[in-house]
């Protein structure tokens, strides 16, 4: 996933190039005035230990439920769950009930449930510390470009949330959801008791459990339904101010009316900053329409003096080869718009859907790129693999065998048609073919053959 940041032009903006940092801005300066507000009851000092109650009966409501259906509930198995269950039965005072659930949680947790006798104190405390980035799902929302975006004339900013970046961490990134009524400690209990289907088994450090609180999460997570628009994600951490990137930036978006000047001098902040390739687009309006859509301009890369620009046929290789799926599609439809007779162009599109797992799609566009070039060896090989994908054996050795007949030296055919037959139960066709991709010098082809070797002795032995 790719989630954008938009910006105006402005030296505020360079420095996140510059310096490797995005700027987390305390709650009560973000714009929206009823930011991190939660509706806590007007009677609920004196509710306290009715509140209490309340969470204990919703607490053993759940691990019952999470029994009966088998859901995980705090990383239990559904005996413990029914020990854990028995001995509440015994805990009639509310205090000593309380005591336990609370002591439960934080155990497993590293951090206690809501308790209503500390909320009023707590919570206001801990929301003006944190510090938070706000992101959209979508780089192409008119309004977003008119309203961060000094009307269309400043970029967008696209990280990638990656496995090992901070993105990828529910405790530091919260999807935002959009409501007309302010939160209540209802929502928060609710939300409490939903984090239960997670399995922790370890405590977790004080920032990461203050940031993974259901009331913390609950109160800067909830936005009016006016701001829906925006489909944000926050990136959050313990304090506001300066921090790295929060995931790698891998787009740049150019808006509307934003300069060649503008363009040319965040080109050059890119190459000299970002240490990976980074996917160039601008912003245009979509014909006929009151839309608008990103286009693929080009490549920024640090290690070329100038970017690679406009789609052609060496953009799309280089992005099939660093697996930027997405964005080779995105320049190959604007090649085909201008030019649908280019086998190799149908051919690089059908690659990039096969690594997307289209493989229906991908096989139509090995079959768009065959018409044009019926001998074309490669097109006849991948067709035969979006074949295979799709189920369809008895078709993908056809084009296999084609494939072979116009390029008899490529190892891969002879390879992939032993494969195949090998799954068939057809031993000796398999042995045949991959003894032939053996000698053309497949890497892999002689574990196959012992593979082929095995089953047919097994079978002659008549062992499962």
């Amino acid at each position: 996933m790719i989630v954008y940041k938009y910006r105006q032009s402005s030296d505020t903006t360079d420095k996140i190039f510059i310096n490797k940092k995005v700027w987390l801005s305390n709650p009560e300066n973000l714009n929206d005035p009823f930011e991190a507000e939660i509706n806590f009851g007007t009677d609920l000092p004196a509710e306290v230990t009715n509140m209490q109650a309340a969470q204990v009966a919703a607490f053993l409501d759940a691990a019952r439920h999470h029994r009966k259906t088998g859901i995980p509930f705090y990383g239990l198995t559904r005996k413990a769950i029914y020990s854990l269950v028995e001995r509440f039965k015994n805990l009639r005072d509310i205090k000593a009930a309380y005591l336990a659930y609370s002591s439960f949680v934080e155990d497993r947790t590293g951090l206690p449930p809501i308790d209503p006798s500390t909320t009023y104190s707590s919570i206001p405390k801990q929301l003006s510390s944190l510090g938070i980035f706000s992101l959209s799902e979508t780089s192409d929302n008119s309004l977003m470009w008119a309203h961060y975006s000094k009307n269309h004339e400043g970029i967008c900013i696209g990280f990638e949330v990656t496995d090992d970046c901070a993105l990828a961490d529910s405790s530091h990134c919260l999807h935002v959801t959009y409501s007309d009524t302010t939160p209540t400690i209802d929502d928060v209990i609710a939300l409490e008791l939903q984090m239960a289907t997670q399995n922790f088994v370890r405590k977790r450090p004080p920032g990461i459990a203050l940031l993974s609180h259901p009331m913390i999460q609950t109160t800067i997570a909830t936005k009016g339904l006016e701001w829906s628009y925006e489909r944000e994600w926050r990136y959050v951490e313990v304090t506001s101010g300066e921090h790295d990137w929060p995931a790698p930036i891998v787009e740049i978006i150019f808006g509307l009316k934003c300069s060649k000047v503008r363009r040319d001098h965040y080109t050059n902040l890119v190459k000299d900053s970002v240490p990976n390739d980074v996917r160039l687009y601008e912003i245009v309006k979509i014909r006929g329409t009151k839309s608008i859509k990103k286009v693929l301009l080009g490549i920024a890369s640090p290690r070329e003096d100038e970017p690679v620009m406009n789609p052609d046929i060496e953009l799309v290789q280089r992005l099939l080869n660093k697996r930027h799926f997405v964005a080779a599609l995105t320049a190959i439809d604007t090649m085909l718009s201008k030019d649908s007779n280019s086998a190799e162009v149908w051919r690089c599109k059908g690659i990039a859907l096969g690594w997307l797992d289209d493989h229906a799609g991908a096989l139509h566009c090995f079959e768009q790129g065959i018409a044009i070039e019926p001998n074309n060896f490669s097109l006849r090989y991948q067709k035969g693999v979006a074949l295979t994908a799709l189920g369809k054996l008895e078709d993908s050795i056809d084009e296999y065998k084609k494939a072979q007949e116009l390029c008899p030296w490529e190892h891969s055919f002879p390879f992939n048609l032993g494969m195949i037959f090998l799954d068939l139960g057809r031993s000796d066709e398999a042995l045949a073919e991959l003894e032939k991709a053996s000698r053309l010098g497949h890497p892999r082809a002689n574990d196959a053959i012992a593979r082929n070797n095995l089953d047919t002795q097994q079978k002659q032995s008549g062992e499962p």
